[in-house]
């Protein structure tokens, strides 16, 4: 892990310095998860990058559930299957969505972060909580 995040900070020129982790399984029927970012676009956030690795071994394309992405460039999103030893990785200020899926579904997410820019975040997101109780 030390070695991808080393690669990714020298590539996109970011500070990287701690990261969360995360299981999900979706499970047959499942409605997916709504269009989101997991960092906002217009401050600095804490939250750098997402990582997405799927484990659905037998996934097909039957089984829906892709994940859709926008990036800053395109304005429509990138669909993308939730195969077997795949890994995503995108700027988590990204929209994206889990399309429903029709089998059982997994993935581990990671978020790498910054420590000092995730504390100013906080700190804003409660001085602005504050501010609305005044």
């Amino acid at each position: 892990m030390n070695a991808l995040r080393d690669a990714l900070e020298a590539l996109l020129d970011l500070r990287i310095d701690s990261s969360t982790f995360m299981f999900a399984e979706y499970a047959e029927g499942s409605s997916g998860y709504v269009r989101h970012r997991d960092a906002a676009p217009t401050r600095p956030s804490g939250r750098k990058l997402t990582l997405i690795y799927y484990l659905n071994p037998s996934w097909t394309p039957l089984a829906a559930g892709n994940l859709l992405l926008w990036t800053d460039r395109r304005a429509d999103p990138v669909s993308l299957a939730p195969l077997d030893d795949r890994l995503l990785v995108f700027k988590s200020s990204h929209e994206h969505q889990v399309l429903p899926s029709r089998a059982p579904r997994r993935a581990v997410t990671t978020w790498l972060y910054n420590r000092l820019e995730l504390g100013l975040e906080l700190i804003a997101e409660k001085r602005a909580l504050l501010a609305t109780r005044d």
